[in-house]
């Protein structure tokens, strides 16, 4: 996907993704933009903790993007975004949303998710922000 297929601005785009976040409830919280820009190429980096265990970054990058664990002077892959992520170069932001939980929920101890009143095996969230935007 090339930058000319990209639909949201990189504020619009970090705008559906702390809607849709938020309205999964209490599983993500302190979403800050770190980096955004439109031009002359798009980026965007919004971070944020996820089930209160994992500092988690978005990063979004000319058409290619992803969520990764944030370990300071590293990162680790929790979810790239590929074609199913994607509906005419608009990111499906509660698709990638659904499956950067389940991807979390993986690497979350159940006890710990048990413990906050999370299920390791919680179904996604149908969500009404979609078409938001």
């Amino acid at each position: 996907m090339d930058e000319g297929q990209t639909r949201d601005s990189m504020e619009q785009l970090a705008r559906r993704l702390v809607l849709e976040l938020r309205s999964r409830g209490d599983v993500a919280d302190g979403a800050a933009v770190t980096e955004i820009r439109d031009s002359p190429t798009p980026w965007l980096t919004l971070e944020f903790d996820l089930y209160d265990f994992l500092p988690v970054a978005f990063f979004y990058d000319r058409g290619w993007g992803g969520f990764s664990v944030d370990y300071g002077s590293r990162r680790v892959s929790l979810l790239k975004l590929t074609d199913v992520h994607f509906d005419h170069g608009r990111v499906r932001i509660a698709k990638a949303v659904d499956d950067l939980l389940t991807a979390a929920r993986l690497r979350i101890p159940d006890k710990f998710l048990a413990a906050h009143g999370w299920s390791a095996q919680q179904p996604p969230t149908e969500s009404s922000t979609e078409g938001d935007v």
